[in-house]
């Protein structure tokens, strides 16, 4: 059996016109609702498209360890820094997001950062970063400071601020960087 369409209806046996049970009041009626439709279906891709767009961008987000980036440039700056280099120091803020120290401080407390004091400067790591420093600090056996540092890789300079200031310490008993928390 075959599926008629609105156009059959309008448009009965192509382009000859032929008198037939449809008046031409119900013609305009169903053209206009074929024009509807028509409409719809542009606007229902569209939409379409967006949300892929949107899924894409939701599932890089969570591939980058995510936080949940809510909006504004400004935001998206630090944390883009802080992925980059697993911490930012509120010290050089201004010079890597544009953003003053108290504004750096600010935000991280509203987006759940973690804001960490590091002998006279203040250092801000997402969670994920977080975790991964503690984790790398306890597999770290040395007890020589500099060779630590550098098996530590981008988050040496954050440990050497933080032994400075007496927050990592070195446990010999179990042979490995501990942070005080």
């Amino acid at each position: 059996m075959r599926r008629r369409r609105i156009d059959d209806y309008i448009h009965p046996g192509g382009s000859e016109v032929r008198a037939g049970p449809l008046d031409e009041g119900l013609r305009r009626q169903l053209t206009d609702v074929s024009e509807r439709l028509s409409r719809i279906e542009k606007r229902l891709d569209e939409v379409e498209g967006l949300l892929k767009v949107i899924l894409r961008l939701l599932k890089s987000s969570e591939k980058r360890g995510g936080l949940p980036r809510r909006g504004g440039g400004l935001e998206d700056r630090v944390l883009d820094v802080i992925e980059r280099e697993g911490y930012i120091l509120v010290s050089e803020s201004r010079t890597k997001t544009g953003l003053s120290p108290a504004a750096i401080i600010s935000l991280a407390r509203s987006t759940g950062l973690i804001i960490l004091d590091a002998g006279g400067d203040v250092a801000v790591l997402t969670p994920e970063s977080y975790t991964k420093f503690r984790g790398m600090l306890r597999e770290v056996s040395t007890s020589d400071p500099e060779e630590a540092a550098s098996r530590l890789g981008e988050y040496g300079r954050l440990f050497l601020l933080l032994r400075k200031k007496g927050t990592v310490y070195y446990d010999a008993k179990e042979g490995g960087w501990r942070l005080l928390e």
